[in-house]
């Protein structure tokens, strides 16, 4: 595992071989079993919630997801960081996860929602895609640099209000992303 921290845009990491290989390529192989059978339709947006269902379906996604301890990460990503969101005593924190998997779709320029206070993203499928486009504003003339696609990559960054600007698109092939967060409940 190779982690780099880089302030342009905005301060964000990229993790290279952020899981074992047998336990991501059991996870790809498993996600990828899943979506020969379920065919992605057009514009479509599936994400899939780590709830009961999607335990009994992706059963070795979340072996591999628990391999590594987001919370631990997070603590110890905070003191590399100069800005993050503070949180209030009373504020609870929880992690969520999800399997994205996007088609024909492209994600406007945003930056995650108040409750996301950190975000964990790992390139899953396809062996190449476009990676994530990071914005000094929320404008097309304000691209300042694209995080490159790899398998077993992962984008991780504070989502900060009117700062950590991103974007995506997904071709005609489903893009598959593990998408973790650390969120306030």
């Amino acid at each position: 595992m190779i982690i780099n921290f880089h302030n342009t845009p905005w301060e964000h990491g990229i993790i290279d071989n952020t899981y074992d290989d047998d336990l991501f390529n059991s996870a790809k192989q498993e996600i990828e079993r899943f979506l020969s059978k379920k065919p992605i339709i057009k514009n479509d947006q599936l994400l899939y919630s780590f709830q009961t269902r999607t335990q009994e379906l992706f059963p070795k996604t979340i072996k591999c997801m628990e391999s590594f301890d987001l919370f631990k990460f997070y603590e110890k990503s905070k003191k590399s960081f100069s800005e993050m969101r503070s949180i209030a005593k009373n504020e609870k924190i929880i992690e969520t996860n999800a399997i994205g998997i996007f088609k024909d779709y492209p994600h406007d320029i945003h930056y995650e929602t108040p409750k996301k206070i950190f975000s964990f993203i790992t390139y899953i499928s396809p062996k190449e895609d476009v990676g994530t486009f990071l914005y000094k504003e929320r404008n097309l003339l304000d691209f300042q640099k694209i995080v490159e696609w790899e398998l077993n990559r992962t984008f991780f960054f504070f989502g900060i209000n009117n700062k950590t600007w991103h974007s995506f698109t997904a071709g005609n092939v489903p893009r598959v992303t593990l998408s973790r967060f650390i969120e306030i409940e």
